[in-house]
């Protein structure tokens, strides 16, 4: 077995953060991570000379040449042989692609890689797979049998690959910026075992054609993966740590946690109770407001356009106001016909200005056609139903249709200008009364707006449920209801809105109230309702302080799945045996079935009965005057567990002693129970 890393950045360029190269920090991370194969792979460039430096200077490592090439959007490694014949067509095609590539957004189709290196049968061509930028799956089809193996970007994405039967062959690489580290910083674990003796791009490209022939350990490569230098290793599902107290249990916890980043989730020791006040029920149920507030915001986002449209419509009063002017100048007109002249004669005195046509619900159409032309989604269900040529011929015709209104309105608007310049030209020569414009349409329209939108509130205030979510036996339950004062309206805001909630029961009103307020008028639409949260037990009932630890618990694993890894420590510290054994077992076992899961553990519901993959335990000793951790390791049916360096424990024993107390504690307890039962 070979332990190898094909993806290595050595030059910034245009693609990368800045960093500068080390030659030393390399050679370093091949030797302590016992690396037998590396390859150079740049983004979009290959430089020979410093390649030619860092084979001479890695003696004891196989330097295979490479780039990393932006194709159609996506990253694909590109991977050539190290003798002399092959450096030199590779350099000249390299030498091609690198002023295709000048800045951050662009790529190169794959049309012209594909002129460029005419022929792929010399090279390990390696995609980003399942790891971002993801190199199409339409380009990776045209490269045809030329790929076969494909990237990922972590364990976990890895372990899934080799379970789909349909999935390339997955390989797992650094894409190590060599540079100096930063204080705390380590180097990258992510390194692919292969089973190959003889490298050259043909032994590579024979072996990572089967899915047998990859791993991420020395051995049973697909269910374990090797995360510290020292060999230790990992299961890919369900990983229990056993030892004693203060024995280097949360110290390798937090080694295996730093080696993952932010990638992993860590659910640390009392983590889940509530320090600051463990009975606070107010705080903890605004804590998860906080992660439902989208549902909140999704419901009423609909209203907010109505509450934002209903804002600019002019009050009864103000309507009725210029309908009386307008009566009044009508009246005055009428009774001053015998003071006409020649001016107040003519049609243009009292004509009144043109109404535009209204062009926003044709618009929308337009929009909602063309997004059925172009979507690429569902493509094959939109023309199952239409055509997709009778549906550009409609959307012709709605464009051509919008152009003539549209054309019709700047000539209406032109019109409009020169009938008022006119009339304002008469009316300054003329003595008699000019009857004014006035929309009686649009009032009749504003009225009916009002209307509708007390009618819209009232039924909005009717308390309701609006979402539910089931996380485990627990319930979150969002519903909305009428605010009860304007205490209960202030949401935590310095605001005043003791005048503004006399007017609630009359929502136009109440509306120009929160205009006096210092309210933003974008918050409007939210004082109207109030949204609550619940998290209520299998009973209906509020949760108690233990069942919302409980609830903590099961929301941050279902969280889980966007991460890399799950990290437990200690779980029996927050929760009683019986919830250990019906939720949190269950859960962690359903987690472990897609993802590495480690859990920490004292209890036996969690540490027997869980049936994990993999057992580690840690002891602590002091050598010379300094602490040191032993880790040992081993599958649960296996006698000994082992250190790296070859040191074996009793599996039985340690077990034993972990969960149990030692098997004396445990046969006494097993009579008490006994004599309990009978």
């Amino acid at each position: 077995m070979k332990k190898v890393d094909l993806h290595i950045h050595t030059i910034s360029t245009v693609k990368d953060c800045s960093f500068t190269f080390d030659i030393n920090i390399l050679e370093d991370y091949v030797q302590s991570q016992k690396i037998d194969v590396i390859a150079i792979t740049n983004h979009n460039v290959f430089d020979r000379n410093q390649y030619e430096q860092i084979y001479v200077k890695l003696t004891n490592t196989i330097v295979l040449p490479g780039i990393e090439i932006d194709i159609d959007g996506g990253h694909a490694l590109f991977i050539a042989d190290s003798d002399e014949q092959s450096l030199d067509a590779f350099e000249v095609i390299c030498n091609q692609i690198t002023p295709l590539v000048k800045s951050q957004d662009d790529t190169i189709s794959f049309g012209q890689v594909q002129a460029l290196f005419h022929c792929f049968d010399d090279y390990l061509v390696i995609p980003h797979y399942d790891k971002e930028p993801k190199l199409p799956n339409e380009t990776i089809s045209k490269f045809g049998a030329n790929i076969f193996a494909g990237e990922v970007c972590s364990v976990k994405k890895f372990a899934s690959a080799l379970k789909n039967p349909h999935s390339l062959v997955p390989v797992l690489f650094s894409d190590f910026r060599v540079k100096t580290l930063q204080y705390g910083e380590i180097y990258p674990n992510r390194q692919t075992y292969i089973d190959i003796n003889d490298v050259t791009v043909n032994s590579l490209k024979l072996c990572l054609r089967d899915k047998n022939k990859v791993g991420l350990a020395p051995t049973d490569g697909h269910n374990l993966f090797q995360w510290s230098t020292s060999g230790l290793c990992l299961s890919t599902g369900l990983n229990i740590i056993l030892g004693k107290r203060s024995s280097g249990k949360t110290h390798t916890l937090n080694r295996i946690s730093k080696h993952f980043g932010d990638k992993a989730l860590y659910i640390r020791q009392f983590s889940l109770l509530n320090t600051k006040d463990p009975n606070s029920i107010e705080q903890f149920e605004q804590e998860d407001k906080i992660k439902q507030s989208k549902i909140a915001s999704d419901y009423l986002q609909p209203f907010k356009g109505v509450v934002d449209n209903i804002s600019q419509v002019p009050t009864k009063e103000a309507d009725m106001y210029m309908l009386d002017q307008y009566m009044k100048a009508l009246v005055k007109f009428a009774n001053e016909q015998h003071l006409n002249d020649v001016y107040s004669k003519t049609q243009m005195f009292n004509t009144s200005t043109y109404r535009l046509f209204e062009t926003d619900e044709l618009k929308s159409l337009i929009d909602s056609v063309e997004l059925l032309i172009k979507n690429e989604k569902y493509k094959k269900v939109v023309e199952s139903f239409l055509d997709k040529t009778m549906l550009k011929g409609l959307f012709c015709k709605l464009v051509e249709k919008y152009r003539s209104l549209n054309l019709s309105n700047k000539l209406l608007q032109d019109v409009n200008a020169t009938l008022n310049t006119i009339k304002t030209n008469l009316q300054m020569q003329s003595t008699a009364t000019r009857i004014p414009d006035l929309d009686l349409y649009g009032i009749l329209i504003n009225e009916r707006k009002r209307v509708k939108f007390n009618e819209v509130v009232y039924e909005l205030k009717t308390s309701r449920q609006i979402n539910y979510r089931d996380v485990g036996n627990f319930r979150i339950s969002t519903t909305t209801r009428p605010y009860h004062n304007a205490t209960d309206m202030k949401q935590g805001s310095q605001v005043s809105l003791v005048e503004a909630f006399r007017y609630y029961d009359s929502p136009f009103d109440f509306i120009q109230k929160l205009k006096d307020t210092a309210v933003e008028s974008t918050s409007f639409y939210e004082y109207f309702v109030k949204v609550e949260y619940k998290i209520l037990n299998s009973l209906g009932t509020v949760v108690s302080g233990g069942e919302r630890t409980e609830f903590n618990f099961l929301s941050k694993v279902k969280d889980a799945m966007m991460y890399d890894i799950l990290i437990i420590d200690e779980p029996e510290s927050s929760f009683d045996n019986i919830f250990l054994k019906d939720e949190v077992n269950i859960l962690i076992k359903e987690m472990s079935m897609n993802m590495p899961v480690i859990v920490s553990t004292h209890n036996s519901t969690i540490g027997g009965s869980i049936n994990p993959d993999y057992i580690i335990y840690t002891e602590k000793s002091t050598e010379h005057g300094e602490v040191v951790y032993n880790v040992y390791e081993g599958r649960p049916e296996s006698k000994l567990l082992r250190t790296p360096s070859g040191d074996s424990i009793e599996n039985y024993e340690i077990t034993m002693n972990s969960l149990e107390a030692g098997e004396t504690a445990y046969n006494n307890r097993k009579q008490g129970y006994d004599l309990l039962k009978n």
